[in-house]
């Protein structure tokens, strides 16, 4: 292509070359040949232009749609987007919640049968917190059934010496009936 554009001139055939025309008629004919392929050139290159140039009005409307659809989903991919950390953030906190829930409910049952063993094992119900309140408002109450008894038992005495007369005896009853109400508060 390149030598029909420019002629045979690249082969060595043209301007003073042996097989240059003398004439008029040679020149004019070379120079018309050299002309069409100018013409030839310069008609390509047009082409090639107006390719150039659809390509480029092509790529700028692309553009433009695609800048068009980017803009219309970007509202949408950022709505679903927030929703969607949302969503993810309540999932969060309900499994936490449930967690603790499984987690409280476990220690409630565990409690239970602690309670429940500590109770029913004889062996191991000194070991529950309760025996021990238990035990300490028996002991009271003992100790006040046993103070009244006390009570009781030197008021008979003091009644049958009649060491002080009556006066004495009813002030040791009244002593007895009081501790026996004290110790029975306590009791219950």
């Amino acid at each position: 292509e390149r030598d029909e554009l420019l002629g045979d001139a690249a082969n060595g055939r043209g301007g003073g070359g042996p097989d240059a025309p003398t004439d008029e008629a040679g020149v004019v004919g070379l120079a018309d040949d050299a002309t069409a392929g100018l013409r030839r050139a310069r008609a390509t290159m047009a082409e090639e232009l107006e390719k150039g140039r659809r390509t480029l009005a092509a790529m700028a409307e692309s553009r433009a749609t695609m800048k068009k659809t980017g803009d219309e989903y970007a509202g949408d991919q950022a709505a679903a987007l927030g929703a969607g950390g949302r969503l993810l953030k309540q999932l969060e906190i309900q499994a936490v919640r449930e967690r603790l829930v499984l987690w409280g409910g476990f220690a409630c049952f565990a409690l239970a049968a602690l309670h429940v063993v500590l109770k029913r094992t004889p062996l191991l119900v000194r070991f529950h917190p309760l025996w021990w309140i238990r035990e300490r408002a028996a002991t009271t109450a003992w100790e006040a059934k046993e103070a009244t008894r006390r009570a009781a038992r030197d008021a008979k005495a003091a009644k049958r010496s009649c060491q002080t007369g009556e006066a004495y005896g009813e002030a040791a009853a009244m002593l007895a009936a009081g501790m026996a109400g004290g110790a029975a508060g306590m009791a219950g």
